[in-house]
Formats: structure tokens, sequence, C-alpha cells
């Protein structure tokens, strides 16, 4: 696949490029491997190679005879499918806001493990600030260890720590001696302060020497505290790499550091950010990352969303795998796709006004992308146009579609957390303590009783300080997080 790509592969475009997009896709290359302003080595055949990729699939005829050299199952079935599911398919004409639930679920046909397993392109980020000193070192010294010794002799790892400078602990590297990485990682010294973006860019930088489409690229970032000034330059670096493949996952370590950030850069790049409370959980936590890439069938599934759509995008959530918040702006970076799995996201979408002369009203409108790297044509688009006919108020049907209930109620825990956190930020502790006292009446229907038993104490705490606990805060957050399963998969997954 590198050294004989698709031309669509080079330019990395769909089979259904418009000649706008071929246009974009080449001035995106022109700019990133012209040799005046990329003097890496392969940068001159990159170019070409996009030059000549570009001659072709800007010319109708050229572009039409090159279409007839390509795979007929890599024209006729993207390799993915969704399944869109819709709360209402009718609605009545009102000026007030009326909300519409979307899920959508992707999957793709079983296939076999061996035929679509690469090797990891793994970078891990750890935070040696002096607060990391002691037990916390010692976790994430010993569970990054377990980790090398897991991965493969084609994998490559990459090591970076970081305070408030950064080091190359161990440069990208296939696994061929474990004892000489165990022993780097066994002296790493903690002291400094914390700054992430430091970490961050030094990480990416590692990752990006290895960056192909024949491994999976990922980083992970491990940290106990928070960075101050550097939050803008982190979120709009993990953006910027999002485009190349490259995937960032965060783990917080301890009570002290900032989830809303940490949440929002996991969710540029299509991650996950994770509570790190015990040395259990971070070794439970780095064994599913392991098994979720090697799993790994599609690479950055994207939702853009058309603006013909009415319907404004005002939350949005992934259920399955690794539950998540999404970030709103268009394009929404879901996650990857696993082997015989699925992607199971939700949004939601307002409708601030229906019109009553109107027959129909379209709530919203695009297509999901993806990356299978193992095609000809490895970028991959399918449409979808949520819509829904416009009633008298008598004529509507109450009842959901059970996919949609059920996805609900797993996000009713997390969204009252939510509530409850709003309402503090408003002032209001009567209101979130008793949203809290509510979580925890449904926490113990669903025999959580440790999680609802915190959640009590919590809401005993806010009466009294008027603000969440650190530690609270973030358990409960992620408590309810875990709690969430695609409908169909609870016998599977529990």
């Amino acid at each position: 696949m590198d050294t004989e790509q698709s031309y669509y592969a080079i330019l990395d475009l769909p089979f259904d490029a418009t000649q706008d997009e071929i246009r974009g896709a080449y001035h995106l290359a022109a700019r990133k491997f012209h040799p005046d302003t990329n003097p890496n080595l392969g940068s001159s055949d990159s170019f070409y190679n996009a030059q000549k990729a570009y001659d072709v699939l800007s010319s109708p005829s050229m572009k039409r005879d090159y279409d007839q050299t390509m795979p007929p199952e890599e024209i006729e079935n993207p390799g993915f499918v969704i399944k869109v599911i819709q709360s209402k398919q009718k609605i009545s004409a009102s000026k007030d806001p009326q909300l519409v639930y979307v899920l959508l679920d992707m999957g793709t046909k079983p296939v076999s493990k061996k035929a679509y397993q690469r090797p990891l392109n793994l970078t891990l980020v750890l935070d040696r600030s002096t607060s990391m000193n002691g037990e916390r070192m010692e976790m994430v010294k010993e569970n990054a260890i377990r980790l090398i010794k897991q991965l493969g002799k084609e994998d490559v790892i990459s090591v970076v720590t970081f305070s408030d400078r950064a080091e190359v602990l161990i440069p990208p590297s296939r696994i061929s001696d474990v004892h000489y990485m165990e022993s780097k990682i066994s002296r790493i010294q903690t002291g400094g302060s914390t700054e992430i973006f430091q970490g961050l860019s030094m990480g990416v930088s590692q990752n990006l020497q290895n960056l192909r489409p024949s491994f999976l690229n990922h980083l992970i970032l491990l940290t106990d505290g928070r960075t101050y000034g550097d939050e803008t330059n982190c979120l709009e670096l993990a953006k910027e790499t999002a485009n190349d493949g490259l995937g960032i996952s965060g783990l917080g370590i301890g009570d002290d550091w900032n989830d809303k950030f940490l949440d929002e850069l996991a969710a540029a790049s299509g991650g996950v950010c994770m509570y790190i409370s015990a040395p259990n959980d971070l070794r439970k936590f780095l064994e599913a990352k392991y098994r979720h890439l090697e799993q790994v069938y599609g690479e950055q599934a994207v939702l853009q969303l058309s603006s013909m759509g009415r319907g404004k995008n005002q939350y949005g959530f992934r259920i399955f795998p690794e539950p998540a918040p999404l970030l709103t702006e268009t394009p929404i970076r879901l996650g990857n796709l696993q082997i015989n799995s699925r992607l199971v996201v939700m949004a939601e979408f307002c409708l601030d006004r229906v019109d009553s002369k109107a027959k129909q009203i379209n709530v919203a409108e695009g297509y999901v992308t993806l990356q299978i790297p193992t095609r000809v044509i490895p970028r991959v688009r399918v449409p979808f146009s949520i819509n829904c006919e416009i009633v008298p108020a008598e004529d509507i049907d109450q009842n959901m579609p059970a996919p949609i209930v059920h996805a609900l109620s797993q996000l009713t825990l997390y969204r009252m957390q939510e509530k409850a956190q709003k309402e503090l930020e408003n002032g209001d502790t009567v209101k979130a303590s008793r949203h809290l006292q509510y979580l925890a009446t449904h926490l113990l229907s669903r025999g959580e009783k440790e999680l609802a038993n915190a959640v009590l104490k919590e809401a005993d705490h806010i009466q009294k300080s008027s603000k969440f606990s650190e530690e609270g805060d973030k358990r409960i957050k992620y408590g309810t997080r875990s709690l969430m399963l695609p409908p169909g998969l609870e016998s599977k997954e529990s």
C-alpha cells in the first residue's frame, strides 16, 4: 500500500470527490510536500506523486479511464455501513424549540482479524513533574513497562517525559531490546512544574516520524496536574494532527487535573479521556486500550454536517466504544471503527422554529468519512439525511424507537451530573444537590451502590461548601460515563 498507492490514496480523497475537493486536496499536498518548504527525505517524491495524481483526477476523461482500473468492490462497497435512527419522524409546527435525537450506529461485516491487523505506532507522553513523585511515578513506570512488554515485534514505541521542559526518553523504536527500554523508564526522575504543551508537542513530533497508513498511530498522555496558558496551543495541535490520522487519549492521575481540558483535547482527535484514581485503573485502561487499537478496522471516523440542515447540533456523545463527549462544531471526530464491533454515537439537534406552511423540514444532513488503510481507496464516505414530516400535533406518535430510548436512558445518568455541574456554576446549590440525589436513586436501582454512595456524599459536600470536591467531581463524571453500553450489547459486555 505504501509503495503502490492509488491516486485517490495519494491525495486522501474518496471515490466520489468533487473537482473542488480534488483541487483542494492537491493544494494541501503541494504545500505540505513542496521541496522548497519541506526538506525532509522523500518530500520530492511525495510532491511528484501528488502532481501526477492531480493531473489524472482533475481531467474528467483521464479520471474516467483511471476509474475503470479500480476494483469494482471498492466502488460498490464503502466498507462500512451506517444505521441512522431518529427519535421523531413527524413533528408539529411550533414557535417553541423542539429536540430531535439521532443515533448513528456504524459497523462492518465480520472480517478476519489477521487480514486487517496492523502494527502500532504508539507514543507515551509521561508527566514527571514534582507532584508525580512517589507512588504515582512508580505506578506510571510499572504500567508503561508492562505495556511495552505486550507490544509485538513490528510495533513501534516512543516515550517522552515532561515537566516544564520535554525530553525524548525513547525515540521511535521497534521492540527489540525490552530490557534497555525498561531500564530507561525505571530511571525517570521527577522535578519541575507541569507544562503539557511541551510534552505534547515533543510526543507528536516523535509519532509523526513514523506516521504512515501501514501503522495505527496513537498518543497517550498521562498527567496529574493542570497546565496554565498553553491549553489553546494544545487543542490546536490535537486538531491539526488529527487531520494526519493521529489519535490522542488523555489520562488524569489523582484529582488535581483539568478534566474539561483533557476531555476536549481527546475529543479533538476522536480519543478518550479517563480518570485514574488507583494503579489498577491505569493497568486496566492500558490493557483495554491496547486491545482496542489491535482491533481497529477503520480510523478517524468524522461526522461532517452540511449547512443545509435546519437543526442546531447542541450535544453529542460517543456511547460505544470508549464512552466520551464529542465536540459540536463540524467536523466532529467520532473515533475508530473496530473489527466485528460497532461505533455508536448520539447527537441532539434543536429546531428553534417549525413553519406551519412547510410539509417537511430537513433537520440535518451530511456524511461520515472513514479511513480504511487496507483498501485501494482508503478514504470512504457515506451520506445521510435526517428529515421530519410536519403534521398536526394530534397525528404525532409519541413512541420513540427502542434504540433511542435505550441510548437516552444510558445518557440520563451522565447528563444528570452535567446538569448538577451547570446549576452549581449558576450558584443554585439546592437544585445541584437535588439532581445528585436523583442520580443516586437511579444508581441504586441499577445496583451501583458504591457510586451511589459517592454521589450522596458529594450532594452533602455541595450543601456545606457550595462546590464539588476535586475527587467527587471526577469520580461521578467518569463513573457515570463508564456505565454506558449500546443497545443490544448489555449481555455481551457485562
